[in-house]
């Protein structure tokens, strides 16, 4: 049996035979993308190791504990009934991946723009200083006659203001 005290599931029912028992999942529950499993399916996934290793152990469980194939009419019905749900996940997956990659754009623009930014103000910042450094007095040595010079140059600069502001 399918589980010890419950029924095998109506995997028949969609392939055209009614189904032998109530236990089944309803339409609404597959829709939802219903999210109850996904612990022993990544299990499963570890336990595998590649996708088709999953699905054939999938295929094989559906063969040994459901009637999948031996309830079928005909092949096509079991091979549509398998394509309409991969169609459906496709879809559901390539708009996600669709989505990520335009996330993953924007972000990518974002990170250049504020690189660029970035770049323009440490470029402003380094023109800034430079400038600032080329206004700032400059710390020379000069001799001591130099220096004598400079001083004697600072106090003729100086009696000339005082002599300008007594007229």
């Amino acid at each position: 049996s399918f589980f010890p005290g419950r029924p095998r599931p109506a995997v028949a029912s969609v392939l055209g035979r009614p189904p032998r028992h109530r236990w089944r999942a309803t339409a609404a529950a597959m829709e939802t993308g219903d999210d109850r499993f996904d612990g022993i399916l990544l299990n499963i996934a570890q336990q595998s190791g590649s996708i088709d290793s999953i699905l054939d152990t999938f295929f094989g469980f559906l063969n040994r504990k459901t009637d999948f194939f031996t309830g079928a009419q005909d092949e096509q019905a079991a091979e549509q009934l398998v394509l309409k749900y991969y169609k459906k996940h496709w879809k559901a997956g390539q708009k996600r991946r669709e989505e990520q990659l335009e996330k993953n754009r924007i972000a990518d623009e974002e990170r250049k723009q504020r690189a660029e930014e970035k770049k323009r103000k440490d470029e402003e910042e380094y023109r800034k200083r430079q400038e600032e450094m080329a206004n700032k007095s400059k710390i020379e040595e000069v001799t001591d006659e130099e220096a004598a010079k400079i001083k004697e140059d600072k106090a003729k600069a100086a009696s000339s203001e005082d002599k300008k502001e007594e007229e």
